[in-house]
């Protein structure tokens, strides 16, 4: 992996909102506590799975600011997951966001680097055939460093989810658990927005979440969505059985 620059307060807010659907079951190694960055031509997509919830954030680049995310069918040309298991990088995320875009001198970046990169060999991109151990988070030229192992587990496969919704018949009835509404809660308050829900997946299949209009700071540059399962309750179960 290559050092790569970042904007430091989208960045943050990216890595903080999809952490709310990360597992946080050391039982389960592949998700837990895990943040996939897929790197694009035109910027970074981040992502988390609980194995009930999903959640995507897309940060263009400093130099594509209004790049859109990329299809799903879209290829990125290099992935890391990376594993936070006693949420240091999440802290560091946490103080980042306690500022506020006017407190940053021009020029901060939050770099992303692995342990062999030096500090100041900056380039634009990862570096595919490279598998580093560890991902380095280095705020305003060190002031802030933590490094986080590479989870070395396969990630789940989250392409199909999004390439399967809607292929079904409109859903009538469906329920979440209060794990999934208070993750999706805390993400509403944490972007000061709605959220909307759209179904037509059928009962048993994840419905796609939408934040609308979040209540950000016109610097940050931030497009986040994701999906969440229902509950397998006795009515969803009967309706399967009524749509077959």
């Amino acid at each position: 992996m290559s050092t790569i620059n970042l904007d430091p307060l989208s960045t943050a807010y990216a890595w903080a909102a999809v952490r709310l659907a990360a597992s946080n079951d050391p039982n389960r190694p592949a998700m837990y506590r895990t943040v996939e960055i897929g790197q694009y031509p035109t910027g970074n997509l981040y992502t988390c799975v609980d194995g009930y919830s999903l959640l995507q954030a897309w940060v263009p680049d400093l130099e594509w600011p209004w790049a859109p995310q990329p299809d799903t069918d879209e290829a990125p040309t290099a992935v890391i997951a990376a594993q936070d298991p006693d949420n240091v990088a999440l802290d560091m995320i946490r103080r980042i966001r306690s500022h506020k875009p006017a407190e940053l001198e021009p020029g901060t970046f939050l770099r992303f680097r692995d342990q062999r990169s030096q500090p100041g060999a900056t380039q634009q991109r990862l570096t595919p055939e490279m598998s580093p151990k560890e991902l380095v988070l280095d705020f305003a030229a060190g002031e802030q460093t933590v490094a986080i192992p590479v989870n070395e587990h396969l990630f789940p496969d989250w392409r199909h989810i999004v390439a399967e919704l809607g292929e079904r018949g409109p859903t009538a009835s469906i329920a979440y658990s209060d794990v999934i509404l208070s993750t999706v809660s805390k993400l509403a308050k944490m972007l000061g927005c709605p959220v909307r829900f759209e179904f037509g997946a059928g009962v048993d299949a994840a419905a796609r979440i939408v934040l609308l209009e979040p209540k950000l700071d016109e610097a940050i540059s931030l497009e986040l969505s994701g999906f969440v399962m229902p509950v397998r309750t006795v009515e969803a179960v009967a309706l399967m059985d009524e749509a077959s």
